[in-house]
């Protein structure tokens, strides 16, 4: 590497992380038919993963939830928080309006602010916890 030339290939992986070892074991049809049928529940992209986190996981069972499904979900939770951001945006024109028409009395109007602002931080925090969500996957 002294004469400047880059090396190339795949990044060398933390020993730590390293699955080599083997661990063989016998199981039942019944058993083999609920861990193949769990495996596919799970949406995991690998059965030897699947086994492993099974094997390892401190929890009596493996949480199991199809990514695509949950992505959708979320999908959807997301469309759903911007309608009702619009719904609010055009309920808060409309007060404003009004306000400023004296249709309204200024409290209403000042309470519907802190209303918003409310919104406005629980929809920031759910933007980040969905956004932290979508990176484990």
């Amino acid at each position: 590497m002294k004469s400047g030339i880059e090396k190339r290939g795949r990044k060398r992986m933390n020993p730590a992380l390293k699955t080599d070892q083997l661990v063989k074991s016998y199981v039942t049809k019944k058993e083999s038919d609920r861990l193949l049928n769990e495996y596919q529940q799970s949406g995991m992209k690998s059965f030897s993963s699947f086994i492993r986190k099974k094997l390892t996981s401190d929890k009596d069972s493996v949480l199991t939830m199809n990514p695509a499904e949950f992505l959708k979900t979320l999908d959807v939770l997301g469309r759903t928080i911007g309608k009702i951001g619009i719904s609010m945006d055009e309920i808060s024109k409309c007060i404003k309006s009004a306000a400023r028409n004296e249709r309204i009395e200024p409290h209403l109007h000042e309470k519907y602010a802190s209303i918003m602002d409310e919104y406005l931080k629980t929809k920031k925090e759910l933007t980040k916890a969905f956004r932290s969500a979508f990176r484990k996957f």
